[in-house]
């Protein structure tokens, strides 16, 4: 049984004068109690001013939890973070989502932090052409075999449509969407870039929470694939590992049986023949 918990965004701001704010961590609401989450950057946060403390910052895992458990109500719990803890505080409940088990719960957290909290890094910005080569080659395919739809409401005549709301609220996008029948959803990730580091670890988190979100947005037997690219898929086996628990089918880009597998299966949704293999750009 998948549960809800709510969550909010740690704000640290050190001067409310000169109106500076930067997110820091996370804190989730669940029936266990509040789970407290602080992102190991805080560069951002001593850029905003000298007396900001990491070392400080740091201990509020265990300094939430002890105080916001003592309370009744989450309401009471939410009064008292925005008040005890200056100059870090919240403004109120900023989302929620569903979990099944524990690892659907750290996928979530992960994705959640990824997408307000973690800092970019600075090699993110140098090798997002190659990050997103495995996304671009997989819509120029699509486009070539006369299959890629113009908008969002194509995929009613069969076509594969991109950037698919899953759950907007959220700002959960499937890359890939087909219909027929059932969903397809399809994400990509590719992990041949010059560092796989946590940014690529919090991208597998966001993918896999996409595949959770159509999941329980677009229906139980929703076909989810995620499509990998390595160098060394042995150094990427655990985020493979999470995309696993919650896609149908992980696949490798360079595996000839495994695109064979997935373009099979494209065109029976789409009710074509076949798909042209070799239109996939190398």
């Amino acid at each position: 049984m998948r549960s809800r918990y709510d969550y909010s965004l740690l704000r640290l701001i050190p001067d409310a004068s000169r109106g500076e704010v930067v997110n820091i961590g996370l804190v989730v609401f669940g029936e266990a109690g509040v789970d407290v989450r602080i992102t190991p950057n805080l560069a951002k946060a001593r850029a905003l001013s000298a007396w900001v403390n990491p070392e400080h910052l740091r201990t509020l895992p265990q300094a939430i939890p002890a105080a916001l458990n003592k309370l009744n109500s989450q309401e009471m719990q939410l009064f008292a973070l925005q008040g005890l803890f200056s100059p870090v505080t919240a403004d109120g409940m900023d989302g929620s989502f569903f979990a099944g088990h524990p690892e659907e719960y750290e996928a979530q957290v992960e994705a959640t932090l990824s997408a307000y909290v973690t800092p970019e890094p600075k090699t993110r910005r140098a090798s997002r052409a190659g990050a997103g080569r495995l996304y671009f080659d997989l819509r120029t395919w699509f486009a070539r075999n006369q299959l890629l739809g113009r908008n969002t409401e194509e995929i009613r005549q069969h076509k594969v449509v991109t950037h698919y709301p899953v759950n907007t609220s959220a700002g959960i996008y499937a890359e890939f969407a087909l219909k027929n029948g059932v969903y397809r959803i399809t994400e990509t990730i590719d992990f041949r870039v010059k560092d796989v580091g946590a940014h690529k670890s919090n991208e597998a988190a966001a993918k896999a929470m996409t595949l959770i979100e159509a999941r329980a947005a677009l229906g139980s037997d929703t076909e989810r694939y995620a499509i990998v690219a390595a160098n060394d898929y042995s150094k990427v086996q655990a985020q493979i590992n999470l995309l696993g628990r919650h896609a149908n089918h992980v696949l490798m880009r360079d595996s000839a049986e495994d695109m064979a597998f997935y373009a099979q299966s494209i065109a029976k949704a789409a009710k074509i023949p076949q798909l042209d293999l070799t239109a996939f750009a190398e």
